[in-house]
Protein backbone atom coordinates (compact mmCIF):
# COMPACT_ATOMS: atom_id res chain seq x y z
CA UNK A 1 0.00 0.00 0.00
CA UNK A 2 1.06 3.61 -0.40
CA UNK A 3 1.01 4.11 3.37
CA UNK A 4 3.28 1.08 3.89
CA UNK A 5 5.65 2.36 1.20
CA UNK A 6 5.73 5.78 2.88
CA UNK A 7 6.52 4.22 6.27
CA UNK A 8 9.23 2.09 4.65
CA UNK A 9 10.76 5.18 3.01
CA UNK A 10 10.64 6.99 6.36
CA UNK A 11 12.58 4.12 7.93
CA UNK A 12 15.10 3.99 5.12
CA UNK A 13 15.75 7.74 5.39
CA UNK A 14 16.58 7.37 9.10
CA UNK A 15 19.59 5.13 8.39
CA UNK A 16 20.62 4.44 4.84
CA UNK A 17 23.37 2.03 5.96
CA UNK A 18 20.81 -0.50 7.19
CA UNK A 19 19.94 -2.77 4.26
CA UNK A 20 16.47 -2.06 2.88
CA UNK A 21 15.80 -5.82 3.04
CA UNK A 22 16.14 -5.73 6.86
CA UNK A 23 13.50 -3.01 7.12
CA UNK A 24 11.28 -4.80 4.62
CA UNK A 25 11.55 -8.10 6.51
CA UNK A 26 10.65 -6.39 9.78
CA UNK A 27 7.69 -4.59 8.22
CA UNK A 28 6.33 -7.67 6.48
CA UNK A 29 7.03 -9.91 9.47
CA UNK A 30 6.81 -8.62 13.02
CA UNK A 31 5.09 -5.30 12.29
CA UNK A 32 2.48 -6.91 10.03
CA UNK A 33 1.84 -9.55 12.69
CA UNK A 34 1.06 -6.81 15.22
CA UNK A 35 -1.15 -4.97 12.73
CA UNK A 36 -3.04 -8.17 11.84
CA UNK A 37 -3.50 -9.16 15.48
CA UNK A 38 -4.82 -5.74 16.44
CA UNK A 39 -6.75 -5.04 13.24
CA UNK A 40 -4.96 -1.78 12.44
CA UNK A 41 -3.32 -0.25 9.39
CA UNK A 42 0.26 1.01 9.03
CA UNK A 43 -0.80 4.60 9.73
CA UNK A 44 -2.10 3.61 13.16
CA UNK A 45 0.99 1.49 13.79
CA UNK A 46 3.17 4.43 12.76
CA UNK A 47 1.39 6.69 15.21
CA UNK A 48 2.63 4.44 18.04
CA UNK A 49 5.98 3.31 16.58
CA UNK A 50 7.64 6.01 14.52
CA UNK A 51 9.92 5.11 11.61
CA UNK A 52 12.82 6.39 13.74
CA UNK A 53 11.93 4.03 16.62
CA UNK A 54 11.31 1.12 14.25
CA UNK A 55 14.63 1.62 12.48
CA UNK A 56 16.48 1.90 15.79
CA UNK A 57 15.18 -1.53 16.79
CA UNK A 58 16.22 -3.03 13.44
CA UNK A 59 19.69 -1.54 13.94
CA UNK A 60 19.97 -2.96 17.46
CA UNK A 61 19.02 -6.41 16.15
CA UNK A 62 21.48 -6.17 13.23
CA UNK A 63 24.25 -5.18 15.69
CA UNK A 64 23.40 -8.22 17.86
CA UNK A 65 22.46 -6.06 20.85
CA UNK A 66 19.33 -8.23 20.96
CA UNK A 67 18.50 -11.41 19.08
CA UNK A 68 15.62 -11.62 16.62
CA UNK A 69 13.18 -13.24 19.05
CA UNK A 70 13.86 -10.62 21.71
CA UNK A 71 13.57 -7.85 19.14
CA UNK A 72 10.08 -9.06 18.22
CA UNK A 73 8.96 -8.88 21.84
CA UNK A 74 10.56 -5.43 22.15
CA UNK A 75 8.58 -4.29 19.09
CA UNK A 76 5.36 -5.51 20.69
CA UNK A 77 6.23 -3.57 23.85
CA UNK A 78 7.06 -0.50 21.77
CA UNK A 79 3.63 -0.72 20.16
CA UNK A 80 1.91 -1.19 23.54
CA UNK A 81 3.74 1.54 25.44
CA UNK A 82 5.13 3.95 22.85
CA UNK A 83 8.56 3.65 24.52
CA UNK A 84 11.74 3.37 22.46
CA UNK A 85 13.71 0.18 21.94
CA UNK A 86 16.75 1.30 23.95
CA UNK A 87 14.57 2.18 26.94
CA UNK A 88 12.70 -1.13 26.88
CA UNK A 89 15.88 -3.19 26.44
CA UNK A 90 17.55 -1.41 29.34
CA UNK A 91 14.48 -1.48 31.61
CA UNK A 92 13.88 -5.20 31.06
CA UNK A 93 17.55 -6.24 30.92
CA UNK A 94 17.17 -7.78 27.46
CA UNK A 95 20.53 -7.08 25.87
CA UNK A 96 22.16 -10.10 24.29
CA UNK A 97 25.07 -11.75 26.07
CA UNK A 98 28.10 -11.96 23.78
CA UNK A 99 30.73 -12.06 26.51
CA UNK A 100 32.86 -15.15 25.75
CA UNK A 101 33.96 -15.94 29.32
CA UNK A 102 30.41 -15.64 30.65
CA UNK A 103 29.04 -17.88 27.90
CA UNK A 104 31.90 -20.37 28.25
CA UNK A 105 30.90 -20.89 31.88
CA UNK A 106 27.31 -21.62 30.80
CA UNK A 107 28.53 -23.96 28.03
CA UNK A 108 30.70 -25.93 30.46
CA UNK A 109 27.78 -26.21 32.88
CA UNK A 110 25.38 -27.40 30.16
CA UNK A 111 27.90 -29.96 28.87
CA UNK A 112 28.44 -31.39 32.35
CA UNK A 113 24.70 -31.57 33.06
CA UNK A 114 23.66 -33.19 29.75
CA UNK A 115 25.79 -36.30 29.33
CA UNK A 116 23.31 -38.07 27.04
CA UNK A 117 23.15 -35.18 24.57
CA UNK A 118 26.95 -34.91 24.64
CA UNK A 119 27.26 -38.66 23.95
CA UNK A 120 24.71 -38.35 21.13
CA UNK A 121 26.69 -35.50 19.56
CA UNK A 122 29.93 -37.45 19.86
CA UNK A 123 28.18 -40.41 18.19
CA UNK A 124 27.45 -38.23 15.17
CA UNK A 125 23.94 -37.04 16.02
CA UNK A 126 24.37 -33.37 15.13
CA UNK A 127 20.80 -32.58 16.26
CA UNK A 128 22.10 -32.90 19.84
CA UNK A 129 23.99 -29.65 19.33
CA UNK A 130 20.70 -27.81 18.84
CA UNK A 131 19.44 -29.26 22.11
CA UNK A 132 22.59 -28.10 23.91
CA UNK A 133 22.34 -24.62 22.38
CA UNK A 134 18.74 -24.54 23.60
CA UNK A 135 19.86 -25.45 27.11
CA UNK A 136 22.34 -22.56 27.16
CA UNK A 137 19.63 -20.23 25.81
CA UNK A 138 17.32 -21.45 28.55
CA UNK A 139 19.98 -20.88 31.23
CA UNK A 140 20.53 -17.32 29.99
CA UNK A 141 16.80 -16.64 29.61
CA UNK A 142 17.19 -16.32 25.84
CA UNK A 143 19.81 -13.60 26.07
CA UNK A 144 22.87 -15.53 24.84
CA UNK A 145 24.18 -14.93 21.34
CA UNK A 146 23.12 -18.23 19.70
CA UNK A 147 25.86 -18.15 17.06
CA UNK A 148 28.55 -17.70 19.68
CA UNK A 149 26.99 -20.40 21.87
CA UNK A 150 27.04 -22.85 18.97
CA UNK A 151 30.67 -21.99 18.21
CA UNK A 152 31.69 -22.42 21.87
CA UNK A 153 29.82 -25.71 22.20
CA UNK A 154 31.43 -27.13 19.06
CA UNK A 155 34.82 -26.03 20.29
CA UNK A 156 34.38 -27.70 23.69
CA UNK A 157 32.80 -30.85 22.29
CA UNK A 158 35.41 -31.28 19.59
CA UNK A 159 38.28 -30.46 21.96
CA UNK A 160 39.38 -27.28 20.21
Amino acid sequence: SKAMADYFEGCHLVDKTLPAKNISNWLLGAASAIMNATGIEITEFGAKVSPEQFTRLAILESQAVVNAATAKSVLEEMYRTGDGADEIIKRQGLSQISDRPALEAEVVSVISNNEKAVADYEAGKTEALKFLVGQVMRATKGRANPGLVSELLKGKLEGK
